[in-house]
């Protein structure tokens, strides 16, 4: 419910009483019905804001750990600044690009950068400087109380949130992964989208101490993992569809137990008016469980072979055709087994051989056959050639070909590491051997999970020791029987990182752009972590069996 009360503030010289003209501030409130919160509003010009940042948590995964942070770029996620639940009452939620778009209350939207304009268009067209943020920031919760506080002409009571960095570059060195801005109390940054041709892409509005405005508007990439504030926007052209009711009724039930290697998980969801509801679930050994399935259709689905005496999580949320989310619970099961094998090959196939004669180890992890080791072909499975890049840097970014490299041009190290493919090749539907193919985000994460969640599952399929990795190679066992080695990659400078990094390309694409998702390990972490890439970069490709 949206209530409006107009009030006239009175005319005054002082800082903690500004000059406000012959507009009135029309303040309110706003209930979200997903979880019952209010929300102070204001109405500025032709605009309604929420006058307090946003602190929903039911969409998306809770992320605690910064190099969890660095590894949920491209799934949902949100954080308290400094993992504080008391900064929520007064500075809201941080959340990463992904979550901010979808996160508003019904009726409500993430600004454009078009709607900021508008703003401070209006706040300029009273004789104000549009330059300047103190009209926005409140009066206090600024780093020094006199000089960094705002006079908050109009309501909007900015308070500065704080950040969450995905990482930083500093001397051309990646740095601060996952890590909080040092003084929350310096800076405010709300997330907004910006049209560029027929894409959306993510920018901030940044107010700093000195009570300077800018705007950073940026590409998909890393930096999309960034967390910022959201200050939501009344959406005049909001359709009165509603939302989906909230999850329920777990099955296994909450803090139930089950007694077989696998199970199936349902649960009951509804729509008022009848739309057709997809789901996307949230599951893991974490309590906090990761994205574990986008878009099902169906209100159940097979775990696979769960870990024996294991505690899992899982949540639910559930979107209509109108692109209304919901989330729901987290629910807890125990899985009261004591079957758990892996590091076997897979017992119909276990080994595979390419279109070159090249034949590869396999290894058999939950419900999912895998190869053990990168590919090499230089075909497709149709007997297609790739091209071949004897790679300087202008070479591989000026082909989108199917085409495949050489770590350093060097054979001997695509013998051992496998070769780098470019996107064309990875998406192309026929690079690995017939009857294989390369996995989508889905069905990685379910490996992930399988072993643990993506915070541990990178040390569970590195290979031990430092002969392919560089030290210290944190976390690697190679349990799993996945031998994944630091192949390195191609980047916009060249090569990098071989004995650093391994990463593999995906077969799903990011929405609307001619880019790829990549999953990622490194050597000084057991996390497993997720980009988005595009044809200027190569990585490896790891094939896994149809089913």
């Amino acid at each position: 419910q949206l209530v409006l009360i107009g009030f006239l503030f009175l005319i005054a010289c002082k800082k903690d009483n500004p000059i406000i003209e012959d507009d009135p501030i029309i303040k309110g409130s706003f209930t979200d019905s997903r979880d019952g919160k209010t929300y102070q509003t204001v109405k500025i010009g032709n605009q309604t804001w929420m006058a307090e940042n946003l602190a929903y948590t039911g969409l998306g995964q809770q992320v605690l750990s910064n190099s969890k942070w660095t590894s949920t770029v491209a799934d949902h996620a949100w954080c308290y600044f400094n993992n504080d639940p008391n900064n929520e009452d007064l500075y809201g939620v941080l959340y990463n690009f992904s979550l901010a778009k979808n996160v508003a209350p019904k009726g409500w939207k993430l600004p454009s950068n078009d709607d900021w304009n508008e703003l401070l268009d209006f706040i300029e067209s009273k004789g104000k400087n549009s330059d300047s943020a103190i009209y926005l920031k409140a009066r206090t919760g600024w780093e020094n109380s006199y000089y960094d506080n705002g006079t908050d002409d109009y309501g909007f009571s900015a308070l500065p949130g704080g950040m969450r960095y995905t990482y930083v570059v500093i001397n051309l060195v990646e740095t601060h992964h996952g890590e909080f801005i040092e003084s929350q109390y310096s800076s405010a940054s709300f997330w907004f989208t910006k049209k560029e041709g027929n894409y959306s892409i993510p920018g901030s509005f940044d107010i700093s101490r000195h009570s300077t405005l800018s705007t950073t508007t940026r590409l998909p990439n890393f930096l999309d993992g960034f967390g910022y504030s959201v200050r939501c926007l009344l959406d005049e052209n909001a359709d009165s569809n509603q939302l989906p009711s909230i999850p329920s009724n777990p099955v296994p039930a909450h803090n139930g137990s089950v007694n077989t290697t696998e199970t199936i998980l349902q649960w009951t969801c509804s729509d008022p008016e009848g739309d057709l509801l997809t789901y996307d679930l949230y599951f893991g050994s974490d309590s906090l469980p990761a994205l574990y399935a986008r878009n099902l259709t169906d209100n159940s689905f097979n775990t696979g072979i769960l870990l024996p005496k294991t505690s899992y999580y899982w949540k639910i949320i559930a979107k209509d055709n109108h692109n209304n989310p919901i989330g729901g619970p987290i629910w807890k099961f125990y899985s009261n087994t004591d079957t758990y094998v892996m590091n076997i090959p897979c017992p119909d196939a276990p080994s595979v051989t390419d279109i070159d004669g090249n034949t590869y180890r396999t290894v058999k992890i939950g419900n999912q056959c895998w190869m053990a080791e990168n590919l090499k072909t230089t075909q497709t499975r149709d007997g297609g050639a790739l091209s071949y890049i004897n790679t300087t840097q202008t070479n591989w970014l000026s082909h989108s070909d199917l085409a495949y490299c050489h770590y350093n041009n060097n054979d001997s190290i695509a013998n051992i590491y496998g070769k780098l493919y470019s996107m064309a090749a990875a998406k192309s539907g026929k690079l690995c051997p017939t009857g294989w193919h390369v996995p989508n985000y889905n069905q990685w994460l379910s490996l992930f999970n399988y072993l643990g969640g993506k915070s541990v599952a990178g040390g569970k399929l590195k290979e031990a020791g430092t002969t392919h990795w560089s030290s210290p190679n944190t976390g690697a066992t190679n349990e799993s029987g996945f031998s994944a080695l630091a192949g390195g990659r191609i980047s916009y400078d060249g090569f990098k990182s071989l004995g650093g990094i391994s990463r593999w390309w995906t077969s799903s694409p990011q929405s609307n752009l001619n880019t790829m998702y990549v999953w990622g390990i490194n050597y000084d972490s057991e996390a497993t972590y997720s980009i988005v890439s595009d044809y200027i970069l190569g990585h490896s490709v790891r094939c896994i069996k149809d089913d």
